[in-house]
C-alpha cells in the first residue's frame, strides 16, 4: 500500500473549501461541519449558529474552541464517527468527489506538523522522507473508513443495478 499524504490545500483537508449538504445544512468545509457538531453535541446553540455562518476554516475551528459547555470525555466519545460521517457526506455529495476519493489508495495520513490528534505531527516532506510520525491521525483514520463505506455503497449499487438488469454481471476472468 502506498500511503497518501496531504495537508491543508488538498481535497482530504478539513480545510479544502467545498460545499456539501451533511443533515440537511450547507457548509463550505469540513471543518465547519466538525464545529457545527462538537457545538450541537455540546448543547451550544450560539456557537452552532456562528459556525454555519463562519467564512473561513480558521473562523469555525476558532468558534468550535469556544464552544460552552465542553464535555471532553462526551467529545472524545463521539468525534470520531462524527469525523467519518462528514467525510462520507463530503466525498458522496459530487461524483468528482466520489471518484476521487475511490480512485486514491491508502492509508491516509494528515500530514500537519502542529497537530498530534487529527494528523501525525510532522510535514508532507518529513513523513515522505521516512520520519516517524509523531501524532494519532484521527482524520486519516476517519478517510480509511469512509473510503471503505463508499466502496461498501458501491458494491450494492452494482448489486442492485444487475437485479433490475440496468447492469450487466462481469465476466469471470478466465
Amino acid at each position: 500500500m502506498t500511503a497518501r499524504y496531504f495537508y491543508r490545500d488538498c481535497l482530504e483537508s478539513n480545510w479544502y473549501m467545498f460545499k456539501f449538504r451533511y443533515k440537511g445544512l450547507l457548509f463550505r468545509t469540513a471543518e465547519h461541519a466538525l464545529m457545527h457538531e462538537k457545538a450541537v453535541l455540546m448543547g451550544d446553540s450560539r456557537a452552532a449558529a456562528k459556525i454555519l455562518k463562519a467564512q473561513r476554516p480558521l473562523q469555525a475551528k476558532k468558534l468550535g474552541r469556544k464552544v460552552e459547555p465542553f464535555d471532553q470525555a462526551l467529545w472524545d466519545a463521539h468525534c470520531d464517527k462524527i469525523m467519518e460521517d462528514i467525510l462520507v457526506a463530503k466525498f458522496t455529495f459530487s461524483q468528482r468527489m466520489r471518484e476521487y476519493l475511490l480512485g486514491e489508495r491508502g492509508p491516509f495520513y494528515e500530514a500537519s506538523p502542529k497537530d498530534k490528534i487529527w494528523g501525525i505531527g510532522i510535514s508532507v516532506e518529513e513523513a515522505e522522507a521516512g520520519a516517524p510520525h509523531n501524532g494519532e491521525n484521527k482524520l486519516g483514520k476517519a478517510l480509511d473508513r469512509a473510503r471503505a463505506r463508499l466502496l461498501t455503497i458501491v458494491a450494492r449499487e452494482e448489486q442492485v443495478m444487475q437485479a433490475i438488469g440496468v447492469l450487466e454481471p462481469e465476466a469471470p476472468q478466465a
